[in-house]
């Protein structure tokens, strides 16, 4: 939880133009977002996110969802007939990158002030939001010293996945993975060693990720069961992209169902037509300590 330094300002809005007003009975303060931040600390990984939404909640009832532009604040109406009314806005996501699957995410924790209710004002905030306390990485690799997706599933098609310091690869830290896709490696599947699913209790979990492609490749785990059974899970499809990009993936149920003791992460290409590379970076698989 955080103390916001809070600058109010005094601008009282006209009531002829149409805005946020026009939907309530009553003139509301706002809280105006003009920045969003997020900050790791030591053994954490870095601060890369895509934080697209705030979600809002005055006196603990839910006001809504408010996306994130960078190129204009974000507006949040506030009403409430006390003198006084708490503010708590809880960092958003979209899991997988999809639109419409909006979801508060359960690892940052929320920003929480007190204000007094003046109504017409604007209250102007900067939201800076870091890890919850109990966080817990049960897989952290950022291939600054070494690569931790070393077991190859296809023998006759390896990964050939390497550390790279090239600075054309790399967006984080000094070093970055580096997958090369061509007629000699169009179809491959590389895993992480061994991780057990025992110690996530109830816990929601979640993987994170930054990459960079040419091409389509898979994200994926393979999970294995009591009695030795194992199953392969193609989780999801990052398409070509040619800027780095942020992904919160939910595996709650998947990892944390009952279903898998154990699991293996997993990065699969192919058989593809094309040849490209695939940039990854700050895998963080995490969860909240029971």
């Amino acid at each position: 939880m955080r103390t916001l330094k809070l600058l109010f300002l005094l601008s009282l809005l006209g009531l002829k133009s149409c805005s946020l007003t026009d939907n309530f009975s009553e003139v509301p303060m706002f809280v105006q977002v003009n920045s969003l931040s997020f900050t790791t600390k030591p053994g954490e990984g870095v601060n890369t996110h895509e934080f697209r939404d705030v979600w809002a909640f005055v006196d603990s009832r839910t006001v809504g969802i408010f996306e994130i532009k960078e190129d204009e604040p974000t507006l949040i109406p506030v009403l409430s007939e006390d003198e006084t009314v708490r503010v708590e806005l809880f960092a958003g996501i979209r899991n997988s990158g999809l639109v419409f699957s909006a979801l508060q995410y359960p690892f940052t924790e929320r920003v929480v002030f007190d204000l007094d209710f003046r109504p017409g004002e604007t209250v102007e905030v900067d939201l800076e939001y870091e890890y919850v306390d109990d966080v817990v990485f049960d897989f952290l690799e950022d291939f600054e010293l070494s690569q931790s997706f070393g077991i190859e599933f296809n023998e006759e098609q390896p990964s050939g996945i390497f550390v790279t310091t090239d600075p054309e690869d790399v967006a984080y830290g000094s070093s970055a993975a580096r997958i090369d896709v061509n007629s000699d490696n169009f179809s491959f599947t590389v895993g992480t060693p061994l991780l057990q699913t025992e110690q996530f209790g109830g816990s929601q979990v979640f993987l994170e990720v930054d990459f960079k492609t040419d091409v389509p490749f898979v994200i994926g785990f393979v999970g294995y069961g009591e009695l030795g059974n194992f199953e392969f899970d193609n989780t999801i499809t990052l398409n070509p992209s040619d800027e780095w990009k942020k992904l919160h993936l939910n595996l709650s149920t998947q990892l944390n169902g009952g279903i898998y003791e154990s699991y293996q992460l997993l990065l699969r290409g192919g058989p593809l037509l094309e040849s490209g590379t695939i940039l990854l970076d700050n895998f963080k698989l995490v969860y909240i300590d029971n």
